[in-house]
């Protein structure tokens, strides 16, 4: 792929829509444009929002989608499904720009950028290539926005749009890069004249092209590959003359093939000549031909063995692959040939089995019993047509019922059997019916394999149903009981599958998304049933179902916390979203955001106190407190556009008292506050001397009396912590400890929960780093370790809020007029096996 034809401009409001996580939210906001984006998505969450979003609003766009990658940079199965899902929705693939991601250590350790343009090329869509590391920000405390996110948007819009003019005197000018010069050579859109997937050498992951036309390989992190494995052709041979193919019959002698040590001085890889021969390549593209290697019509390998495939193995690995991808390449093409032979369609018989033959893949099952009575009479056919249909089918049944209830891992150990064994094959005889059999075997076995992994992204409970790895089918979500029993289902699901869990279905999830974001008391009703029933799992069903609606994430993150009742902040929030929804209140409902408090001259509440917060968590926070304001803004009667000083609009506390309660403040019988944000200073945790800084205080201490508790920790405290802070080999004390800054840590769900890093003044790096532990790990002062929580509660009894009783599982309340909207009743029975079907509005 290379840049897109006619000439390039920066995406506007007219001509562009972006989809996706914050690097598309940076990007929408730079180009003025529309679109659906949200900071923290996943690609899952990614893939929910475009699901739900109007086709009406894609229609003549151009797609720039972040995929949610830089989010789940090791769980990228949904990105195919967004590509598609986008198609669906009737946009053209050659108009999605799918973007890349930057170079943080995981991302590059996952090789994401080499998933995203494999993704994108195969769906033929835009892969607009890795973020420019020249204008990446860079952290020196944060290391997960640390090469993330542009440092400049409108020139990264400039990157993923490629407009970007070359730098003068480039050594590479390609048709949208920036400044023309690699690494980060953008995409594009495909040409007619690429060369097809399988002849790409080892190592590449997307094309590129020349100004004028030349196709340019572009590995992983996006730098061309060296010159030697570049097209040798101009553009103009390329768009007449196809690549060369091996001829029919060639056998490459891969036994001639000699150790890398034995090589010629200078060569620097094998390569396969299109009449089955081998030539050393040296650097400056120069071949010179591999004694003893034969060319076509030369006796080729024995039998397809297991020997055989350890010959393939033992390979020196470019010549391995090489030998692979062109093996690979050819099933489409023998099974294409199969497909269209003379007379292959031309009876009942050989319909029927190609139907099996499409079920199978599909992951359904044929029993023995059904097989010998409807297909076996087909074995002896006179027809030698409908003879072969039926030795396929059989032999891919034989294959495909082993699979079901197999782990991913296991199927694709057997499927790599089956391409090693198919290469053999294919190297001994191209042509021949044993090839054929074995590659329409492993064209069906990867198909099972595709349809598995796209189902278990998508619904891994129905995927297990199928497969009976749920025995009793899935449980109907019904009540806080069912949800409870659902979560069981779900990880037992995740264990087998080796998946991260999913605990709802697609329809599920929808249905309640539709609840979520509604508002009202179904949105609180369904919040009651996932905190009673879904255990350390309720977080992540609060993430499946609140991606595109954050308030009902809100809400969960403060049913969640054991300490005190927060009923009174859920339900301002439900309200408030519920009044968004009407259509004749919502032109009256106030709105609330950052811009309202530098207008009122408010001093930002949250001040640096969630410095240690990744930025989706920080944005529910925000837009918490902004709901929550609008609803008690909404309750006096008083609105920030008309009057920004009207009733408590003009108050400092309002706008604490709505981040506090955000932060799950909590208040006992006197008005006393627990958690939220306060103050230290004064010297201790906070640089000695240095300014006094806002903190988060957890929900359970008084935030008047944060300061007292944590100056009492003392070096008997850290002795008894898991992992002790360290300085230079040795063991920190208090004291030097106090010296530092508290920096308030969010657990993975964004919830704070009483933990906290610690950073000090690094004199060689002129900045704060985070004190840590004797490995080496960032360490954490966690006050909700038991012994040290204990400690501090019994020094200080009455800055401590008292214990709440545990929450039981209960059953759900008498159904109520809104109790049929939260999508949690199910048409299906108990152990039917079937999908659950929410209830319909």
């Amino acid at each position: 792929p290379g840049a897109p034809s006619g000439a390039a401009a920066l995406p506007s409001a007219d001509n562009s829509f972006f989809i996706g996580d914050s690097i598309a939210d940076g990007l929408k906001q730079a180009a003025g444009a529309d679109g659906d984006t949200l900071q923290g998505r996943s690609a899952d969450h990614v893939l929910d929002a475009i699901q739900d979003l109007d086709p009406e609003k894609l229609k003549g766009k151009t797609i720039y989608l972040s995929t949610g990658a830089s989010n789940s940079p090791d769980a990228l199965q949904s990105v195919a499904e967004q590509i598609a899902t986008l198609k669906e929705k009737g946009v053209d693939p050659s108009q999605i720009r799918v973007l890349g991601v930057g170079d943080r250590a995981d991302f590059t350790r996952n090789n994401v950028n080499g998933q995203l343009a494999r993704l994108s090329t195969d769906a033929g869509a835009v892969f607009t290539g890795p973020l420019d590391p020249a204008n990446l920000r860079r952290s020196a405390t944060d290391n997960s926005d640390n090469g993330v996110h542009f440092a400049d948007w409108k020139r990264g819009l400039a990157q993923v749009s490629g407009v970007a003019p070359s730098a003068p005197g480039a050594p590479l000018r390609l048709a949208g890069a920036v400044g023309g010069t690699a690494p980060n050579l953008p995409a594009g859109a495909p040409q007619p004249s690429d060369p097809p997937r399988d002849q790409w050498p080892v190592g590449a992951a997307y094309l590129a092209h020349a100004a004028t036309g030349e196709p340019i390989y572009v590995g992983a992190d996006g730098t061309p590959l060296p010159a030697n494995v570049q097209p040798s052709v101009t553009a103009a041979q390329a768009a007449s003359a196809p690549a060369p193919a091996p001829a029919s019959g060639s056998a490459p002698d891969l036994a001639s093939v000699p150790p890398k040590s034995q090589w010629p001085d200078g060569a620097d890889h094998v390569k396969l000549n299109p009449d089955g021969s081998l030539s050393y390549v040296f650097a400056g593209g120069a071949t010179q031909p591999v004694p003893g290697s034969r060319a076509t019509g030369a006796p080729g390998l024995p039998t397809p063995t297991v020997a055989n495939r350890s010959l393939l193995n033992a390979l020196p690995a470019q010549q391995r692959a090489e030998m692979i991808m062109r093996a690979q390449g050819a099933v489409d093409r023998i099974n294409n040939r199969m497909l269209h032979q003379t007379g292959m369609d031309s009876t009942l018989a050989q319909k029927e089995l190609g139907d099996v033959m499409k079920g199978l893949a599909q992951g359904l099952q044929v029993s023995d019993d059904v097989w010998q009575k409807n297909y076996s009479q087909f074995a002896t056919s006179p027809d030698p047509n409908v003879r072969l249909a039926y030795a396929v089918a059989d032999a891919t049944r034989n294959s495909l019922t082993k699979y079901t209830g197999m782990a991913p891992g296991a199927i694709q150990a057997d499927i790599d059997n089956k391409r090693a064994d198919y290469s053999a094959a294919f190297a001994q005889d191209p042509t021949g019916g044993e090839t054929y059999l074995k590659s329409t075997v492993l064209s069906a076995s990867q198909a099972y394999m595709q349809k598995l992994q796209t189902d278990l992204a998508k619904d891994p409970l129905g995927r297990a149903a199928q497969d009976k790895v749920i025995p009793d089918g899935i449980t109907p979500l019904t009540d806080a009981k069912s949800v409870q029993t659902r979560v069981a289902q779900a990880q037992r699901v995740a264990d087998f599958y080796h998946i991260e869990p999913q605990y709802l279905q697609p329809q599920e999830r929808a249905q309640m998304k539709k609840v979520a974001a509604a508002g009202g008391q179904p949105m609180v009703d369904l919040a009651t049933e996932i905190v009673a029933g879904g255990g350390d799992a309720a977080p992540a069903m609060f993430r499946e179902i609140g991606g595109s609606a954050p308030a009902f994430q809100a809400i969960g993150m403060l049913a969640l916390d054991p300490n005190g009742d927060h009923s009174a902040a859920i339900n301002d929030i439900a309200s408030y979203i519920h009044a968004l929804n009407d259509p004749d209140a919502k032109k009256d409902v106030p709105r609330f955001s950052e811009s309202i408090l530098k207008k009122n001259a408010i001093d930002d509440p949250l001040g640096d106190a969630t410095a240690g917060f990744k930025p989706d968590a920080t944005g529910r926070l925000r837009m918490t407190a902004n709901t929550l304001m609008g609803s008690r803004a909404m309750a006096e009667g008083s609105d920030p556009a008309i009057d920004p000083t009207a009733g408590s609009l003009g108050r400092q506390d309002f706008y604490d008292s709505a981040y506090n309660d955000a932060l799950g403040a909590n208040y006992d019988a006197k008005g006393e506050r627990y958690g939220g944000l306060t103050k230290i200073g004064g010297g201790m945790w906070s640089g000695w001397g240095g300014p006094s800084q806002k903190t988060v205080v957890p929900t359970d201490i008084k935030a008047d009396d944060f300061g007292k508790v944590i100056a009492s920790i003392s070096d008997g405290d850290l002795s008894r912590l898991p992992g002790r802070p360290y300085s230079g080999g040795t063991a920190m004390n208090a004291q030097r400890l106090q010296q530092g800054s508290l920096v308030a840590l969010p657990d993975s769900d964004g919830i704070f929960r009483g933990a906290y890093g610690v950073t000090l003044p690094d004199p060689n790096a002129g900045a704060a780093r985070f004190v840590t532990d004797q490995s080496g790990k960032k360490f954490v002062l966690d006050l909700n370790d038991p012994t040290l929580h204990e400690a501090l509660r019994s020094r200080f009894p009455q800055s401590f809020l008292a214990k709440a009783p545990p929450k039981p599982v209960a059953p759900s309340p008498a159904p109520s007029p809104y109790r049929n909207t939260p999508g949690m009743i199910a048409a299906a029975s108990a152990g039917s096996g079937e999908p659950t079907i929410p209830a319909s509005d």
